[in-house]
């Protein structure tokens, strides 16, 4: 299974398409390094061949076991997506190619 990983080093996606495709239901299962502490997982994408931030809905604290956060998500364009995750104070940034 391929994985993207947080550029500090505090969350891994686990991603469940290869490649991720832009305009289609995908899933990325977030595995982050420290409690949730019932924190939801908030995330803004942006991508180079888009203006402006998406902001995603934010995927509910209440899946087991460990911490993880299932996210089903449509991306609206293809690119590079940075995507800026927080979950209470925490927060990291992941790159993920869509095609």
């Amino acid at each position: 299974m391929r994985w993207v990983a947080g550029e500090n080093g505090l969350v891994v996606g686990m991603l469940f398409s290869d490649p991720v495709k832009s305009g289609e239901n995908d899933k990325i299962l977030w595995i982050v390094k420290t409690p949730r502490d019932g924190s939801p997982l908030r995330i803004r994408g942006t991508v180079s061949t888009l203006q402006g931030v998406v902001d995603f809905t934010p995927v509910p604290p209440d899946s087991e076991p460990g911490e993880i956060y299932p996210w089903t998500f449509t991306a609206p364009q293809p690119g590079c997506w940075r995507l800026a995750l927080s979950w209470g104070a925490v927060q990291d940034v992941v790159a993920v190619p869509l095609t």
